[in-house]
């Protein structure tokens, strides 16, 4: 019985000597910070912009760290919508949420109303880099309203004018977690 505890303690010793310079932890992205073999494992404690785990995935040096567990939570973006773009605004519901939960990406446009009078497709917003899709997005809604996200970020959508609309859709990112989170918490 002795021998098999001693073992036992043997094994679990020799675990955490491989452990040991593989998990990290700190305040902020690991990004440029921490050098690491592949395979190590970081906790922002801070979860700073919303990552919280991240996990080295190439290289030796300070990057190749990629997150594998985070959320942005919402976000209000609808500052991202330029200024006389041909946009209304209804004053109670309307704006545009974004999130990002590990390489999926959430955004809702509420209560847009598209007064521009353009026919075709009318650009609502460029996405920060964080939120931008692997490829081109293209999708319709139960009103006929027709959304084109390239893999710029740029936004853009054609539907009937002078009625607001709602429409939500997701994609997954390939880009890297964001640095600063764009807009204002919901």
């Amino acid at each position: 019985m002795a021998d098999n505890i001693l073992s036992f303690a043997e094994e679990v010793g020799k675990d955490i000597a491989r452990l040991q310079g593989r998990i990290y932890e700190g305040s902020g992205s690991p990004v440029d910070k921490v050098a690491a073999p592949v395979g190590s494992i970081y906790t922002d404690s801070s979860a700073t912009t919303g990552a919280i785990r991240w996990i080295k995935t190439s290289g030796t040096g300070t990057t190749g760290w990629r997150v594998e567990y985070g959320d942005t939570g919402l976000r209000d973006v609808s500052n991202l919508v330029p200024a006389g773009a041909g946009w209304g605004i209804s004053a109670d519901r309307s704006g545009v949420i974004l999130q990002r939960v590990g390489p999926v990406v959430f955004l809702t446009v509420a209560e847009m109303l598209n007064n521009s009078g353009a026919s075709g497709y009318v650009n609502l917003a460029v996405l920060p880099l964080g939120f931008r899709p692997l490829m081109n997005q293209y999708g319709n809604t139960w009103r006929g309203v027709r959304t084109y996200l390239r893999q710029s970020g740029q936004l853009d959508f054609s539907g009937p004018s002078a009625s607001y609309d709602y429409w939500s859709f997701s994609w997954t990112t390939g880009d890297i977690w964001p640095t600063s989170l764009p807009g204002t918490p919901v």
